[in-house]
């Protein structure tokens, strides 16, 4: 698989995780109780689609990391390692939510300590990982404004715990993801610019 065939898969993997996982964290706002839920078909069905949704947002942050190398220099590479730590570990949140809730809901449902703290930590590291993430590839020229912002609002909804917390940082890494595979890898012209230097090659 070459570069570019990565990174435009990887924008397309950022737009089925908003498409699976939006609706996925909506179904949030028609619960009361995490615990009470967690029997449901909904429920289980919420928490795979979620976790389905934050898996294919690391293959989008490989394109998205990609895309603006090496012009980022060390903030591209602090943002890259924190979204992928905070991801990785938000994932494995998720999975407990998805697959361990059901089994021992009353356990769970209330994090205290230890638990609480590695919580907490893994949402802060997703939190900081995406905004840098947004404030990197911005430096690098391959997102404006709008995405930018975008991407800096769902990072930081992503962090407290409310319904929906996911939402904006899902379409926000699903635009930054598409706009970022679009833009030529420095020293790489783009497609429109290979083929006009091999029509000019043909007529020589």
């Amino acid at each position: 698989m070459t570069t570019d065939q990565l990174r435009r898969t990887g924008a397309r993997a950022a737009i089925a995780a908003a498409v699976i996982g939006v609706p996925a964290d909506l179904y949030h706002f028609t619960i009361d109780s995490r615990a009470a839920a967690s029997q449901s078909l909904g429920f289980r069905l919420h928490g795979l689609g979620l976790l389905v949704a934050f898996t294919l947002t690391l293959v989008a942050l490989a394109t998205i990391t990609l895309s603006r190398e090496p012009r980022s220099g060390p903030l591209g590479a602090i943002a890259a390692a924190l979204a992928l730590v905070g991801t990785t570990f938000v994932i494995g949140d998720i999975a407990k939510e998805a697959f361990a809730l059901p089994v021992a809901p009353d356990a769970l449902s209330d994090p205290k300590g230890y638990y609480l703290a590695v919580i907490v930590a893994s949402f802060a590291a997703l939190t900081l990982g995406w905004l840098l993430t947004a404030v990197a590839s911005k430096r690098a020229g391959i997102i404006g404004g709008g995405p930018t912002a975008l991407l800096v609002v769902g990072a930081l909804l992503a962090f407290p715990p409310i319904p929906g917390a996911y939402v904006v940082l899902l379409v926000g890494i699903a635009v930054v993801a598409t706009r970022a595979a679009e833009t030529p890898a420095e020293g790489v012209p783009s497609y429109s610019g290979r083929a006009a230097a091999g029509m000019a090659g043909a007529r020589r």
